[in-house]
């Protein structure tokens, strides 16, 4: 199979808005899916693959890396489109496969902001930050159903989000690691722990609207 086939099997119907959505990454991970793809790799494979290197991020956030951590924190987000990519291309799916790279989110998110609060070990703000991070992350996965509606995605919308969410967050703690002012760092972590339960309430408020 050439590439213009496996990309041609591999599409999906939100396509364009899912680009949008992962602007960065979309850029890259069709071509990483299709180099899995050619030395024969299964989509299990590229989600260890993407398990590993997101859980890099973590590690090199811990030991004062911030380079190499937003390096593989950019890369674990290609791997994860790739996997759904090569999944569509080659038709492998099952449920075992989504539950397993729903776990891997979960693991990777919960090992980064773990590592971004031990300069300061404040267990209450580290708490606080991951209690609201997955409200906000699960009720948008399980239950903000609006979410699911990519076709009516707005770019600059999806910028705010991020800049306010998961991607902002990481963006600015290794900001002040690479500038060595990891004691502004209890603030950051504070900020987006409000940040966080803000989105969550926001959701949650038009999730409502949609039941009543």
């Amino acid at each position: 199979m050439n590439y213009i086939k496996f990309i041609e099997k591999a599409s999906r119907k939100d396509a364009s808005a899912n680009n949008l959505a992962h602007y960065f990454s979309s850029h890259f991970s069709e071509r990483v899916a299709f180099m899995f793809f050619k030395v024969g790799a299964s989509p299990n494979f590229v989600t260890w693959v993407f398990l590993f290197v997101g859980c890099s991020c973590a590690a090199f956030i811990w030991t004062g890396h911030p380079v190499l951590a937003f390096l593989m924190w950019r890369f674990h987000i290609i791997l994860d489109m790739a996997d759904g990519t090569l999944a569509r291309a080659t038709q492998q799916f099952s449920r075992a496969a989504d539950g397993f790279d729903r776990s891997n989110h979960i693991i990777i998110n919960t090992a980064v902001l773990i590592a971004s609060t031990q300069a300061f070990e404040n267990d209450i703000i580290t708490l606080c930050l991951l209690v609201s991070f997955y409200l906000m992350y699960f009720f948008s996965r399980n239950y903000y159903t609006s979410k699911m509606e990519t076709r009516n995605f707005s770019l600059i919308k999806n910028f705010i989000k991020d800049a306010v969410g998961m991607e902002g967050y990481l963006f600015f703690t290794l900001v002040l690691q690479s500038f060595s002012f990891t004691s502004a760092q209890i603030f950051i972590s504070s900020l987006y722990a409000c940040f966080f339960f803000i989105l969550f309430v926001i959701k949650l408020k038009f999730f409502l609207r949609q039941i009543t």
